[in-house]
């Protein structure tokens, strides 16, 4: 009996978490992202998605110039959410074999297409061939 119950509680615990992470899946939160894009938020789960998506293109967007240099882009200094989302997923409708992995990853990619850091300038002084 009790090794049943291991097997059940094991069984749970492998579906919500696989659950729990399509839920951060661009198939699941890039669908808020197009309804914001479009403003036609009616129904309730429309609205979860599109604030999940709200609220991560606005804390990376946030962050962006601090993020490690594999990660890190440069939004422009007067850019808008309004003007980021389209950019996540004009990105994200382009590679539609990819909306299976995490959004917060194919944002990331989009912002660094659309806006790289400018490389650092050479010191004066310091000659590379």
């Amino acid at each position: 009996m009790r090794s049943i119950l291991v097997v059940a509680v094991s069984a749970c615990l492998a579906v919500t978490a696989a659950n729990a992470q399509d839920l951060q899946s661009a198939n699941v939160i890039a669908p808020g992202c197009e309804t914001f894009v479009r403003g036609t938020t009616t129904q309730t789960n429309e609205l979860w998605r599109e604030g999940h998506c709200v609220g991560v293109v606005m804390t990376l967007f946030a962050v962006g110039r601090i993020l490690p240099p594999k990660d890190r882009f440069c939004p422009p200094p007067k850019g808008t959410l309004g003007k980021s989302v389209p950019v996540v997923v004009s990105y994200i409708n382009s590679i539609p074999h990819r909306r299976n992995e995490p959004f917060v990853d194919l944002a990331i990619e989009a912002f660094r297409k659309a806006w790289p850091c400018p490389l650092p300038r050479a010191k004066q002084g310091d000659q590379r061939t």
